[in-house]
C-alpha cells in the first residue's frame, strides 16, 4: 500500500491518484496494516475526504481504526494518537463538538504525559482542542505541562 501512496494530501496534483485509491484504502482492515506508513496513508485519505466535506463518510471508519490500533498497539502509541487527532477532526466536521473536544483533550493529556508540553506533537494537540471551542471552556491551553 505504501508504494501506491500518491503523496501529500494537500497537494492538488495528488488528487487523481488519491481518488483511485480511496475505495481500497477505506476498505482496509486495521490488522493488516503493520507499518506506521501504511496507517498514515489511511489517515491522510480520511483527511482528504474531510477537507472535501465528507467527514460523515470517514468518521465511523476512523473510529474503527482508532479502537483497533489503540488495542493492538496501545492507546499511547503515536499512531493511535494521530488517529485520535484525525477522528476528533471528523467528529468536529459532523458537528459532534463535545466528542471532538473530549478526544482532543484525551490526546493532549496523553501527549503531555508522554512528551512534555513543548514537544511538537503535544503542541499539535493544543491547537485543535482550543480551536474546537474558541473560548477554551475547559482551560486546555492554560493547563500546566
Amino acid at each position: 500500500m505504501t508504494g501506491a501512496d500518491p503523496g501529500d494530501v494537500g497537494e492538488p496534483s495528488t488528487c487523481p491518484g488519491r481518488q483511485v485509491l480511496l475505495p481500497h484504502l477505506l476498505a482496509a482492515h486495521p490488522a493488516l496494516l503493520t507499518t506506521e506508513a501504511g496507517r498514515n496513508i489511511l489517515r491522510e485519505a480520511c483527511w482528504y475526504l474531510a477537507d472535501r466535506g465528507q467527514a460523515h463518510a470517514v468518521r465511523d471508519r476512523l473510529k474503527h481504526w482508532h479502537d483497533a490500533w489503540s488495542q493492538q498497539l496501545s492507546p499511547d502509541h503515536e499512531g493511535a494518537l494521530w488517529t485520535a487527532h484525525y477522528l476528533a477532526r471528523a467528529y468536529d466536521g459532523t458537528q459532534d463538538h463535545e466528542r471532538a473536544l473530549a478526544l482532543h483533550e484525551d490526546t493532549l493529556t496523553r501527549r503531555r504525559r508522554l512528551y512534555g508540553g513543548d514537544h511538537l506533537n503535544t503542541l499539535a494537540s493544543v491547537s485543535p482542542a482550543v480551536g474546537t471551542f474558541p473560548q477554551d471552556p475547559r482551560g486546555l491551553a492554560s493547563r500546566p505541562h
